[in-house]
């Protein structure tokens, strides 16, 4: 895009401002003063700042009428900084369950704002046939069994304004009555993961398990995603303890000591990825 073309683009003169607001050592800035720095309309920046105000990346101050950067803004910024940070942490642990497993590992996270879920991160299967998931999509957090185990994990008020929305099917198999869901979401709470059938991608399996920090703070989720055929129930203590052990794995690099809040909430002496 050329320099004028820029100067015109609506999407490109709001990245200008707030990103010149960012880089800057000054709290607060008044139109005037912003307009003279980037060389701008004063009129066509006021309109722009009350487009970025409306949705939460600029505030203006009551006092002075000036304009700072908005908690919208830095919610983005530091879930963008937190997820890159998260994911880079845990792929040792991913790669560790994808080779202890020989299926797709993902590590996802749950955002209130969103009332969603992403996946971000994941270390895929080396079997030709296999579930690939799609990274940082937003998803919903009622179906599959990484969504239901970050779900269970969330707070009594945010669990029922999740089942009290729209619960979509995602597949024929996705679970839509908020009573089912509450009965399941009861069984993940008192396991400590949760196993899916199809609920997310038809003639998939699904299990997950939430990574707990300190004081049992939700932080994400680690599962792994399989194909049907290769799923035998008979063979599923033995991965449900591998998932469990990388989601202590993650806590655990995350904050020394903090893996052992899933062990604690479970109870489960699960192996180690070692």
């Amino acid at each position: 895009m050329s320099g004028p073309d820029r100067q015109r683009n609506p999407v490109a003169r709001a990245f200008r401002v707030l990103a010149f607001m960012a880089e800057r050592q000054e709290a607060s800035w008044g139109v005037r003063q912003l307009a003279a720095s980037l060389g701008m309309n004063a009129s066509t920046l006021h309109r722009l700042l009350g487009a970025l105000e409306a949705e939460g990346l600029v505030r203006q101050e009551a006092e002075t009428g000036r304009y700072a950067l908005g908690m919208g803004f830095l919610r983005v910024v530091w879930l963008a900084a937190t997820r890159e940070s998260l994911a880079g942490i845990a792929l040792p642990a991913l790669r560790g369950l994808r080779d202890a497993t020989g299926e797709t590992a993902l590590l996802g996270v749950y955002d209130r704002g969103e009332g969603a879920m992403m996946l971000i991160a994941a270390a895929e299967s080396h079997h030709a046939v296999r579930n690939v998931r799609p990274l940082h999509t937003w998803m919903p957090v009622h179906g599959g069994a990484s969504g239901r185990a970050l779900l269970a994990s969330l707070s009594g008020a945010e669990r029922e304004a999740i089942l009290a929305g729209p619960l979509a099917a995602v597949t024929d198999a996705t679970v839509t009555d908020p009573g089912a869901l509450r009965r399941n979401l009861d069984d993940v709470r008192r396991r400590g993961y949760a196993v899916s059938h199809g609920e997310r991608v038809a003639g998939g399996v699904g299990i997950a398990a939430p990574v707990l920090a300190g004081g049992g703070r939700l932080v994400g989720v680690v599962g792994i995603t399989m194909p049907e055929q290769r799923y035998s129930p008979a063979d599923e203590p033995r991965l449900v303890g591998l998932v469990l052990a990388a989601a202590r794995a993650v806590a655990g690099a995350l904050e020394p000591g903090a893996g052992d809040e899933t062990a604690k909430r479970t109870g489960a002496g699960a192996p180690s990825l070692r």
